[in-house]
């Protein structure tokens, strides 16, 4: 019972989001433009979301009969992956296919509601709320329709128009999941992209997958909620659980860069709230009954790896958590071996796909991320203390201000709050003492294989965060505290919108949609121009423009840290005929070229320069000589952007 009521109060709140969310989007239809091409991808949105909840009900109800509403959801988007992975392994990947559970997996609802579903969980006296709950519901409730507003618009994060979002469009332009380039970002492991796929398929703005991100945010709320129910002690009230959840649910509510994480389109909320709803199942089968222990141990398992398969470096968290499991004295050897096999389950499709490809599992930047070596720890002594010294201090300057590019901080100050709590004031509680010892092992892996990207830290975070409310909840002191640092946590979320996210401007109406976009893609218009003026067969190549989800047509382009091919190819010649018929060969049929985003990424490091000057203008004389190529839109001045097709041989 006290689980329900638990939940209710988490439902509640998102289902006051979710009528406030749709009400705005009407009226936001009735403005002219913008406010009708966000009408269709809210709609598409919702129905991924009723069919992630039909399947994903079935499917847990093989596991776990108590699951909840957001675990359910969630596991119906890795069904949903599992689906797009099937029918792209036989080259049938097709948008009409791809989009079809949408349209029928909502049916598989049909049963699930039954009269006490609807019952009230508690009498009216029980539901009183006191003023620190209502306090933490209110502020869980504007942090949360804050972060909304920020994904009713198009994608406009790097990552997501460089490969979380523009590889699934590549795959679905193939009708495969076969790479159509050696680029790294097709070896990553990609089940963020198969999870929205479908929506992709039915809206090739990427809004409705923008909005799915908050779909995500949800599911890691309730996740957090639901884990302080599975770590309380015996002798916590129920006061005490309701209020601890809803410290723990603020504290990523609130947190910036979870807003950040996901204005950004980034897949770190789908990887962390699989994560979650993992170790919450591993917590139940410690509780519940013996008969269920070892479907839930198995959930768990599953769980885990789905998030292991959206990001790998996910397993520097994931891993103590395992060893903990597989070292737990409840479970048989066949047990753990079992548990084992569901961790690895979708990891290893997409481990044995790479090296079956490539030779390797991991993307090369992955693994390098992932590295000891390339982390700087393992080398001499006096290396050793500078690392984890300068990595200590990055880490504790990540929870006040954003570093490294501006996507990996602030993590905000309730976490820390409840992080501290839970490391200084121990109970007797022994899960949550095994999440303690687990964190801090997860954290000493970070230091040698993290690359010094706290991010990577935050789900270890907000276990310790969950962990570390149930403290919280027990003091009216500390109560207090909590509230001042959710105030400023949140405050600290609305300043990083303001800053990294113009979607307001959007939302006023100070920008149009083609303006919005061109804030962070230069060359939209251009990708527009491709859409318009060239044939479904066309391939491209982008040089210096990796930004490129919005065309709608096969691109190869290349990654970041990379130096631009086609000045390799100029290289090997220094002849604007040799390039000219080299690409021609390669099966190339138009070239967009962006200087100046490409030589903005060569000053801050972001990309090797062409091997010598001479490579510039070779590329420039094919490009400007009529004999090789025709000229559809240019701008020129020191630095080109333009789009050129290249004439037939």
């Amino acid at each position: 019972m006290r689980e329900f009521k638990l939940q209710y109060y988490l439902v509640w709140i998102v289902g006051i989001i979710l009528v406030i969310g749709s009400i705005l989007t009407l009226i936001l239809a009735g403005l002219p433009a913008e406010g009708k091409e966000l009408l269709m991808p809210f709609l598409f949105t919702i129905l991924s979301l009723l069919a992630a909840w039909g399947i994903g009900w079935r499917v847990a109800k093989i596991f776990a009969e108590d699951a909840y509403l957001f675990e359910e959801i969630l596991t119906g988007y890795f069904a949903l992956s599992i689906y797009v992975i099937v029918i792209g392994s036989f080259g049938i990947l097709y948008p009409a296919l791809a989009a079809l559970p949408l349209f029928i997996f909502p049916l598989l609802l049909i049963g699930r509601f039954s009269r006490a579903s609807f019952q009230k969980p508690l009498s009216r006296s029980e539901n009183l709320l006191t003023v620190s709950e209502t306090i933490f519901q209110f502020l869980i409730f504007i942090a949360l329709l804050w972060k909304f507003q920020s994904v009713l618009g198009p994608p406009i994060g790097m990552d997501a128009t460089t490969y979380h979002l523009n590889i699934p469009r590549q795959f679905l332009l193939s009708h495969s999941l076969r790479p159509l380039d050696e680029i790294g970002y097709y070896f990553y492991w990609q089940e963020f992209g198969m999870a929205i796929m479908p929506l992709l398929a039915l809206d090739s703005t990427g809004i409705s997958a923008n909005m799915t991100g908050f779909i995500f945010l949800l599911s890691l709320v309730s996740a957090c909620y639901c884990i302080v129910v599975n770590l309380a002690s015996d002798t916590d009230s129920k006061k005490t659980l309701i209020l601890s959840g809803l410290i723990a649910s603020a504290a990523v509510a609130t947190s910036p860069i979870v807003s950040i994480i996901l204005f950004h389109t980034k897949d770190d909320l789908l990887s962390i709230a699989a994560l979650m709803w993992g170790i919450n199942s591993w917590l139940k089968a410690d509780i519940r009954d013996l008969s269920l222990r070892k479907k839930y141990e198995y959930w768990g398992g599953l769980l885990i790896g789905a998030g292991l398969g959206v990001k790998p470096t996910l397993s520097l968290i994931a891993l103590p958590f395992i060893a903990w499991r597989m070292l737990s004295r409840d479970s048989s050897l066949k047990t753990k071996f079992f548990i084992l096999v569901s961790v690895g389950i979708i990891p290893s499709y997409w481990a044995v796909r790479n090296y079956l490809m490539v030779g390797h599992i991991l993307a090369p930047n992955i693994a390098a991320t992932m590295s000891a070596e390339s982390s700087g720890i393992l080398e001499s002594a006096n290396s050793i203390l500078f690392a984890v010294q300068a990595r200590a201090v990055h880490l504790a300057e990540s929870f006040f201000e954003a570093k490294s590019l501006n996507i990996d901080g602030p993590i905000g100050v309730l976490i820390m709050t409840s992080v501290f709590a839970g490391m200084l004031f121990s109970d007797e509680n022994k899960r949550r003492r095994a999440i303690m010892l687990s964190s801090a092992a997860s954290i000493v892996l970070w230091f040698i294989g993290g690359h010094g990207q706290s991010r990577f830290l935050l789900p270890t975070f907000v276990l310790l965060s969950a962990s570390g409310s149930l403290i919280l909840a027990r003091s009216r002191k500390l109560i207090a505290i909590s509230i001042f640092a959710g105030f400023i946590s949140f405050g600290a979320s609305v300043i990083a919108t303001d800053r990294y996210m113009p979607s307001l401007m959007l939302h006023s109406g100070f920008f149009n949609m083609n303006r919005y976009i061109e804030l962070t893609c230069n060359t939209y218009p251009y990708q527009l121009l491709i859409n318009e003026r060239t044939k479904s067969s066309a391939v491209i190549y982008s040089i210096g423009e990796s930004r490129t989800f919005y065309t709608q047509r096969r691109i190869i382009f290349d990654g970041y840290w990379e130096r631009g091919r086609v000045y390799d190819r100029a290289h090997a010649s220094h002849s604007a005929k040799t390039l000219w018929k080299d690409l021609k060969r390669a099966g190339i049929t138009h070239i967009l070229l962006n200087e100046p985003t490409y030589n903005s990424a060569i000053k801050i490091g972001e990309r090797e320069p062409p091997l010598c000057s001479r490579d510039t203008e070779i590329v420039r004389e094919m490009l400007s000589n009529d004999s090789y190529c025709i000229m559809l839109k240019e701008e020129r001045g020191e630095e080109w952007v333009g789009l050129y097709e290249l004439r037939n041989e």
